[in-house]
């Protein structure tokens, strides 16, 4: 899962940015278990660099230590270490996952390359508000594809659900909430 991406992302160090505040994120950290232990590792809350750059999407990206540093130093939510090889979130980590109320499940949503299906989705949902997170599911119950979105709001969400969606860049077809 990852943050959608906007234009011109793929600059690397706009897609490393990213992939740094989805770690942190509210959308991400509540249900790490992997990042929170390595957090808890730590006692003040830090994480060790290279543990992100072992991260798939950030070998993918092919981000240093020193680019990942220097994205978390630009995140005012982050801070880095003095010595650059750490990084921690500043405000405390919401218990649970306090998205469930702002996240809707739409389908059909087909697509296989997951940056058509960001753009899809930033497309499609663009006049009802902010797309925080997307995760795509390639069979859900059966059901076939579809993708579970964070908005910025609850109320955002509601009105996904109240809308009359048709998938931007697939023909059109009307989604189901």
């Amino acid at each position: 899962t990852y943050f959608l991406k906007s234009e011109g992302d793929e600059k690397k160090p706009l897609a490393i940015a990213r992939q740094v505040k989805f770690y942190f994120s509210d959308s991400n950290l509540p249900t790490d278990n992997f990042l929170k232990a390595e957090i808890a590792k730590d006692g003040v809350g830090f994480v060790n660099i290279e543990i992100l750059a072992s991260f798939r999407r950030m070998k993918i990206l092919g981000a240093s230590i020193e680019d990942i540093a220097e994205a978390a130093r630009d995140n005012t939510d982050l801070e880095v270490s003095e010595d650059g090889q750490k990084v921690r979130r500043l405000s405390a980590v919401p218990e649970g996952d306090v998205t469930i109320d702002r996240t809707i499940y739409v389908e059909p949503f087909e697509g296989k390359v997951f940056a058509d299906v960001q753009r899809d989705v930033a497309l499609t949902l663009a006049h009802l508000g902010e797309v925080r997170c997307v995760r795509m599911v390639h069979d859900f119950h059966g059901k076939g594809g579809g993708v579970f979105i964070e908005m910025a709001s609850e109320e955002q969400a509601l009105r996904c659900t109240q809308a009359t969606l048709k998938q931007a860049g697939r023909g059109g077809e009307v989604l189901e909430v």
